[in-house]
């Protein structure tokens, strides 16, 4: 039967602690939210160019109190089809133009914001958002529960979070949000060690690794002196 000494049981201990500390920190790291809009990623302001029936980009974050605004940047010269191609500006096929519309609405009963459908004309659009959340929007011809075309999908979403930087819940899939208000979600979660996750994991890992070789430590001076003591 083979025996083994304090010193390596300490060893198996160590390592265990170290596995431990490891599990620890990377399940810490991996259960903070990465999809929480933060104000320190966020921007003052952020454009939106509307270009060959979409959206780009089709979702932005900005601090609340910051300016959103849509431009008009179809071409007649784009190779890829766009509201201004020229097989869509004659009859009997014709686009009218975009507008970047709010999915829900206002205490009047319109929606929070409306541009007008347009082309090059009206725009560029510019919207101030004061209120943290996530709002939807569409374009009325080519987007929106009922585009005139099912091939387009012109939406985005505009997510507005707070300056202490509050957390901002998206909608759930597939949901166009009309007629809903913003989507807001307090941030109850512990702050984040500064560096992020990754930080804090070495940090736990650290820690693991001094305790780890503490008990090293420990264990072979207890085996050194059980030795002397048996030898007496």
């Amino acid at each position: 039967m083979i025996h083994r000494s304090h010193a390596q049981r300490g060893l198996g201990d160590s390592a265990a602690a170290l596995v431990a500390a490891l599990v620890v920190a990377l399940g810490w790291a991996t259960a903070v939210p990465t999809s929480l809009a933060r104000a320190d990623s966020a921007a003052q302001s952020a454009p939106v160019s509307m270009k060959e029936f979409m959206f780009m980009p089709n979702r932005v974050t900005i601090v609340a109190g910051g300016t959103v605004t849509w431009t008009y940047d179809e071409s007649a010269s784009d190779p890829n089809p766009n509201c201004e191609s020229p097989y869509f500006q004659s009859k009997p096929v014709t686009c009218p133009g975009h507008s970047t519309t709010a999915a829900a609405n206002g205490p009047d009963g319109k929606p929070l914001w409306d541009s007008g459908v347009a082309r090059a004309s009206g725009f560029p659009y510019s919207h101030r958002f004061e209120t943290p959340g996530t709002y939807h929007y569409y374009c009325r011809v080519h987007g929106g529960p009922h585009p005139n075309n099912p091939l387009t999908h012109m939406e985005g979403d505009v997510v507005v979070v707070a300056a202490t930087g509050a957390a901002v819940s998206s909608p759930p899939s597939g949901s166009t949000g009309v007629g809903s208000a913003p989507t807001i979600t307090p941030n109850t979660a512990a702050p984040a060690a500064e560096g992020g996750p990754a930080a804090a994991a070495v940090v736990v890992l650290g820690a693991g690794l001094w305790t780890a070789r503490r008990t090293v430590r420990v264990r072979a001076r207890q085996s050194r002196s059980i030795g002397t003591a048996r030898s007496e």
